[in-house]
């Protein structure tokens, strides 16, 4: 995005020294936020995006990964992205105590696969 939109997006520059720093993880929802922010995305839209994104992310990984059909994939798809409006207003009942909140054991593996010899899907 960075090379897409250069200094236009507030805080992208900023965000992008202090992982090249080491300060701190990149993490692809923070920019997608501030992208959408800069955008006028609507919060709403800007939610069932992202949510759509990881969820047809993980739902082609197991396409590739498991004896699972294309078909079945995207029964499996629809069946995740029509949950995700009720996610949506719970989520918005949350307070900041739940921001960060995740499956640490995905996060770690998503990590991992970053630097790992071998991976099962090169990107």
């Amino acid at each position: 995005m960075d090379k897409i939109y250069g200094d236009k997006v507030p805080h992208l520059k900023e965000y992008a020294k202090v992982i090249e720093d080491g300060k701190a993880y990149g993490n692809p929802a923070i920019v997608f936020s501030m992208f959408a922010h800069y955008k006028g995305v609507p919060l709403m839209d800007a939610f069932l995006m992202y949510g759509y994104s990881v969820v047809s992310t993980l739902v082609l990984n197991a396409v590739r990964a498991v004896p699972l059909g294309q078909r079945e994939g995207q029964v499996i798809l629809n069946d995740l992205i029509k949950l995700l409006k009720p996610l949506y207003k719970r989520v918005m009942k949350l307070d900041a105590t739940y921001l960060g909140a995740n499956a640490p054991g995905l996060e770690m593996a998503q990590i991992n696969h970053e630097t790992q010899e071998s991976r099962l899907f090169m990107s």
